[in-house]
């Protein structure tokens, strides 16, 4: 058993490895939800409106696979990125493109309905993030580990 000198001394030494711990997590979080992301292009989720009969013709003509909605060539798909920062509470994880069809596919335009692929993942993540934040927080916290 501890006495408080002791808890102190191991809390002091969890508190530095959070951190590098809690950037770690984000970094497998937002590499898993980048694949879930990746995985729904090119395939018809819940709640998603169905393709335009123009959208289908188009695609046809040119070649790509149909329905398949969000994906033509693969660009916007292979666009995805995931960064961790550092912040001044821990820290942060983005997944995002720079490639402007990834904004106009998830909010939607004036002709486009959106299908938030990346909103999605996001939620669809959420599971294993917990799992994760709690597996890690358990190691810091235990001494001896």
């Amino acid at each position: 058993m501890m006495d408080f000198a002791q808890l102190a001394k191991h809390l002091a030494a969890a508190a530095a490895r959070v951190r590098p711990a809690l950037e770690a997590d984000l970094l497998v979080i937002g590499e898993a939800q980048k694949k879930i992301a990746q995985e729904m292009i090119g395939t018809e989720a819940p709640g998603w409106a169905p393709l335009a009969e123009s959208t289908l013709t188009d695609k046809a003509a040119k070649g790509f696979p149909i329905p398949d909605p969000l994906l033509r060539t693969g660009e916007m798909r292979d666009s995805l990125r995931v960064e961790v920062e550092p912040t001044s509470f821990g820290a942060e994880m983005v997944l995002g493109s720079d490639d402007p069809v990834a904004k106009y596919q998830e909010l939607g335009t004036a002709t486009i309905p959106p299908r938030p692929f990346l909103a999605t993942s996001a939620v669809e993540v959420m599971p294993m993030a917990k799992k994760k934040f709690g597996e890690t927080a358990v190691t810091i916290l235990t001494p001896g580990a």
